[in-house]
């Protein structure tokens, strides 16, 4: 028998770790998804896809999934923030890959952006267009560990809100990030093993945008000095939302009665300031007509009215006020 070459060997052994690779990157994603139940048996699913590594990767995986599942169908969703030169090509790549895979293609050009605070209009005509295809069961789209810590790190920062630190949700409403459980660096190494195509936007490193400059400056330290900092923000955000599952399962409870009014049962036995004023800070946020502002001191007088058996009310911005008597807070908006 001909002895095998080192070239040839390395080859095979570069196939066999690449294989093995895809294999357990895959695993991990599809165990995450059957834990948030991201994925049921048929419909039609939408894919948000900006040519970018981790979009690509995210539709290379998700198509592989539906050949396997039974009348499920993709329907790919792009936004054109028509900024860039390279804009245009990067659609029309899109449009051509999802006609050679038999995919469904959306594309929306954003037109007069505003001079200031583009990000935030561009994040809300994105989610418009996305809101605009009904026929969805779900959204995907591909946040990864990497995007949920810079955006826990950004509310720290900026919010002494507890919750808001834990970083972006897997699911939201029918938003799903299948991708929450790898990290920009897996996604990397997944396209770079299957191949896939992929565009990289040169936006992404102007440090004058906040999210790039933590990305760019901040955060690439903070790995270097504590190489352990992902794992561990990981485990905290899952210990967090652990204890907010019991303290709601044990001490509080919203009940929605309608559009206008949610109550909040309290234990007299079991108040803990915490806890409390997380559940207001939901049933307020949710009545508010004002997305905006902060009500951590209202917050402290609304706990401090409960302990001391007061009936109130508290008038909170946006049109929303707060009572309570006999064991359960009101949350009602004028």
């Amino acid at each position: 028998m001909p002895s095998m070459t080192v070239n040839t060997l390395e080859k095979k052994m570069s196939a066999k770790f690449s294989k093995r690779y895809t294999f357990l990157f895959a695993q991990t994603v599809k165990s995450f998804m059957g834990r948030m139940n991201m994925l049921q048996t048929e419909g039609d699913y939408g894919v948000a896809v900006s040519s970018g590594v981790d979009s690509m990767a995210l539709l290379h995986f998700l198509q592989k999934m539906a050949s396997q599942r039974k009348n499920v169908k993709l329907h790919v969703l792009h936004v054109n923030h028509n900024v860039r030169s390279e804009s245009l090509i990067e659609q029309n790549f899109l449009k051509e890959y999802c006609i050679k895979h038999n995919l469904v293609f959306h594309t929306k050009t954003l037109q007069n952006p505003p001079l200031k605070n583009f990000e935030l209009w561009a994040r809300n005509q994105r989610y418009k267009f996305f809101h605009s295809h009904k026929g969805l069961k779900k959204i995907f789209m591909a946040h990864h560990l990497d995007d949920s810590f810079e955006w826990s790190l950004m509310q720290r920062s900026k919010s002494s809100n507890l919750l808001s630190s834990i970083g972006i949700p897997a699911c939201r409403g029918k938003f799903c990030r299948p991708f929450l459980c790898v990290s920009k660096r897996q996604i990397y190494r997944f396209a770079h093993h299957e191949k896939i195509k992929f565009f990289e936007d040169i936006s992404n490193s102007d440090i004058k945008f906040e999210r790039n400059y933590l990305r760019s400056m901040v955060i690439p330290h903070l790995k270097k000095i504590y190489p352990q900092i992902l794992k561990h923000y990981v485990s905290q955000a899952q210990q967090i939302l652990a204890l907010k599952k019991l303290e709601n399962e044990n001490n509080y409870y919203d009940i929605k009665v309608d559009n206008n009014c949610l109550l909040i049962k309290v234990d007299k036995n079991k108040i803990y300031d915490e806890p409390l004023k997380n559940s207001l800070r939901e049933a307020i946020k949710s009545l508010s007509s004002k997305k905006r502002g902060k009500i951590h001191k209202q917050l402290d007088c609304a706990v401090q009215m409960v302990k001391n058996n007061k009936k109130g009310p508290l008038n909170f911005s946006g049109g929303v006020n707060v009572s309570y008597f006999n064991g359960i807070i009101t949350v009602t908006r004028n």
